[in-house]
């Protein structure tokens, strides 16, 4: 499987990468998903290859049944330059762009990154305390979260940056919606500005050992160290 150099592939079920030269463009390289391609993305040559939106809607769609959606147990990370902008909700990924649905790994909201997560009918966000926009540098943000608990642990770089555990959303997550790279979710008024390159999303919760591992065998690649 080739995602990248040393990704850990236990429990890998979905990976983009913009520089992927296998099938379509932006396709899922674990299961060769159909993506669908809204508005007009550029790519660009930071971080060896990825992809710029400037705020008129651009983004990548995984469908409705893809196999991110109603997950328990998930891990979910991906690299993002985030630039200043007015535009409150900043997405990276999700698995569902409906409003109060899925996961959604947001490199702003109203200031810091955080992950939005719904039940259907309320939402809440769990922040990372750090707010990334207009660093002018990549980072990697993810987070992990538990089933059974809730729990959702947040991580910046492969460090630890912020744990929640009075999550009130156990069990399965709930999905409405397109699973999406670079969406603008429920709103146009919320469109990504920014630069995205690779997400993966797990089946289960990776360790604090695996999340900087997955840091230190890509890091070279958007931070050249």
């Amino acid at each position: 499987m080739h995602t990248g150099p040393k990704v850990i592939n236990d429990g890998l079920i979905f990976a983009v990468d913009p520089a992927s030269t296998r099938g379509t463009y932006m396709q899922d390289i674990v299961n060769g998903s159909t993506v669908t391609e809204s508005g007009t993305p550029t790519s660009s040559s930071e971080g060896h290859k990825t992809v710029t939106f400037d705020g008129n809607g651009e983004q990548y769609h995984y469908g409705t049944s893809n196999v991110v959606r109603g997950l328990g147990d998930l891990t979910m990370m991906g690299w993002v330059k985030q630039p200043s902008t007015s535009n409150a909700h900043q997405t990276v990924f999700c698995t569902s762009t409906g409003y109060q649905y899925g996961l959604k790994l947001m490199s702003r909201y109203h200031g810091q990154w955080v992950v939005w997560i719904g039940n259907g009918s309320a939402s809440s966000t769990y922040g990372s305390g750090h707010t990334i926009a207009g660093d002018d540098i990549f980072y990697l943000i993810g987070c992990t979260r538990r089933a059974s608990t809730g729990d959702i642990i947040l991580y910046e770089d492969g460090a630890l940056k912020a744990s929640h555990t009075n999550v009130v959303y156990t069990g399965t997550i709930s999905e409405s919606g397109n699973t999406s790279y670079g969406s603008d979710y429920h709103s146009n008024g919320y469109r990504h500005v920014g630069k995205l390159g690779q997400v993966w999303v797990w089946n289960r919760v990776l360790t604090a050992e695996e999340m900087t591992t997955m840091y230190n065998v890509t890091k070279t690649r958007y931070k050249g160290e």
